[in-house]
């Protein structure tokens, strides 16, 4: 392997490990397993056998447990690696939209993996609709604390309207359009009385911890709760 290409699979491990990082410290997360161990582009045979429709997607988290060990993964097309891996640093990857929707599609597949490998552990049956939803409103809280962190500010408001107005939903594992509507309703409820720090808000941060915990209509009815402003 050429130092180039070492050079581009340090950058995507990095954006990851940045990521896992923001996830798992607003969640309050102890996890053994490290995502960035986890994430590959696999080859057509394999998605093929394993999860056809990765084939069309930018990247898919694929668990498998139709063995008696379960596979998990993340696949990221070459296309979305070629973008992440363009990047050394967080600051010149979402410092333009090409680069912010690459670490948005990557935020989705770590939350799905973390949400799968937590429930695992707790031995919590789990849906694909589950893992959608449970994203749906991680991309935002990470996006956010993404940008404040490299460029000083949230830009919640904004990434709710690129996530829930831009946004093209494709596959078709689970309800994808139901999970986005959920989450919308969710975000654009609770942003309204909180404002633009509403992710560095401790009632926010205590609903979003809870409702991690739940699968199923206990999580969509913790979502439906809106937060009164102080």
């Amino acid at each position: 392997m050429s130092s180039q290409s070492d050079q581009k699979s340090l950058n995507i491990r990095s954006h990851a490990r940045a990521i896992e990082s923001y996830l798992t410290e607003y969640r309050g997360l102890r996890s053994e397993h490290s995502v960035e161990l986890f994430i590959q582009s696999f080859s057509e045979e394999f998605l093929r056998a394993c999860c056809p429709e990765a084939l069309a997607l930018s990247a898919t988290f694929i668990a498998d447990e139709t063995h008696a060990e379960a596979f998990v993964g993340i696949h990221i097309s070459e296309e979305l690696a070629e973008t992440l891996s363009g990047h050394q640093n967080l600051s010149t990857l979402l410092n333009h939209r090409e680069g912010l929707d690459a670490f948005l599609i990557l935020t989705e597949e770590i939350s799905h993996f973390h949400h799968y490998v937590t429930s695992a552990d707790k031995n919590t049956k789990l849906s694909r609709f589950d893992l959608e939803l449970q994203a749906e409103i991680e991309k935002v809280i990470v996006g956010s604390l993404a940008l404040i962190e490299t460029f000083g500010k949230s830009q919640t408001q904004e990434l709710i309207l690129i996530l829930f107005n831009e946004s093209i939903i494709k596959g078709t594992l689970t309800d994808y359009a139901l999970a986005s509507k959920i989450a919308e309703k969710f975000w654009k409820d609770n942003i309204k009385k909180l404002g633009p720090s509403i992710v560095f808000d401790s009632r926010f941060r205590s609903i979003i911890r809870q409702a991690a915990t739940l699968n199923g209509d206990d999580k969509i009815r913790a979502l439906e709760i809106s937060i009164l402003a102080a």
